[in-house]
């Protein structure tokens, strides 16, 4: 049952309205179409715009009002319902100014950044920040440099693929790595990047391969139902070790462009304080309140 009169037929009705609803909109008339209405409160077709996509039948645009109308009824009824309920009401408005002060404030900032941040970064700069901040990036998770391939054994002869696997000819490692541009689920043949050990070891079948062992052996090959594994150590770094240059960057670029980003607002600020003073647009009056002396 619904919370206002014969809400279907009215549903019908508004929906022969709809063929309207651009002249309407675009002659921004003053008295517009109302669909429903709580209390003092009025939905409007021109509210309804966007939740329309093209290709939708007369039917589905129909039951999608249907929807929209009386969900905004039971939202504003609920909400009506919560006003007269709740006591601390004042205390609620506080609550919507400062979030309404704080989104304004928020889409200015990124205004500001988007107009005057520099994310230019000398390498130097950086290179400067980690050997001065070295203890500050230690490793939290163990990191290896490796080259891996996880590939479907339907795609692969297994033998062939271990030669080139094995292979330190340069014609093998070419072969390789074409194999497994064309049919690898997943690979890694960079042999200068850090990886995540984690990450590589979910990768594995279970119990196939352990922090432990990715210290101490240096090639790994696994096989489940459908896939073939390998795995080959390069260099290991367990957690707590001094996180290198290369994986370190990119966490030092964002302490850059974080710090410049909050000078940008604060002489924002600054600005605007200077601005408005020379205007006159505020006044503090701390110089009337007195202060009793704690020692007395």
């Amino acid at each position: 049952m619904f919370l206002f009169g014969n809400f279907e037929k009215r549903i019908v009705i508004v929906s022969k309205l709809l063929a309207l609803f651009v002249f309407v909109v675009s002659c921004n008339t003053k008295k517009e179409t109302i669909l429903a209405n709580v209390y003092d409160e009025h939905l409007y077709l021109s509210d309804a715009a966007g939740i329309f996509q093209k290709g939708m039948t007369p039917q589905d645009s129909i039951s999608l009002l249907n929807l929209f109308v009386e969900n905004w009824v039971r939202d504003k009824l609920f909400e009506n319902e919560a006003k007269r309920r709740i006591s601390d009401k004042d205390r609620i408005e506080k609550q919507v100014k400062e979030y309404r002060s704080s989104l304004i404030n928020y889409a200015y900032e990124n205004l500001i950044i988007k107009e005057q941040l520099d994310s230019s970064i000398e390498e130097d700069e950086i290179r400067a920040f980690y050997d001065d901040n070295k203890s500050g990036f230690k490793l939290e998770y163990p990191l290896i440099k490796c080259l891996f391939v996880k590939i479907p054994k339907a795609k692969v002869d297994k033998t062939i693929f271990q030669d080139l696997w094995n292979s330190s000819n340069e014609d093998s490692r070419t072969r390789l790595k074409e194999t497994c541009a064309q049919h690898a689920t997943l690979y890694m043949l960079e042999d200068t990047l850090w990886n995540n050990a984690n990450e590589i070891i979910q990768q594995f079948p279970k119990a196939e391969i352990s922090h432990i062992g990715l210290s101490t052996k240096k090639d790994f090959k696994a096989e489940d139902e459908n896939n073939l594994y390998f795995l080959k150590v390069l260099k290991h770094l367990p957690a707590g070790e001094i996180t290198p240059y290369s994986h370190a960057r990119k966490r030092i670029i964002d302490v850059f462009l974080i710090q410049r980003k909050k000078e940008a607002i604060e002489k924002s600020k600054d600005q605007i304080f200077e601005k408005e003073s020379r205007r006159h647009n505020f006044f503090i009056y701390t110089n009337r309140v007195k202060v009793k002396s704690e020692n007395k």
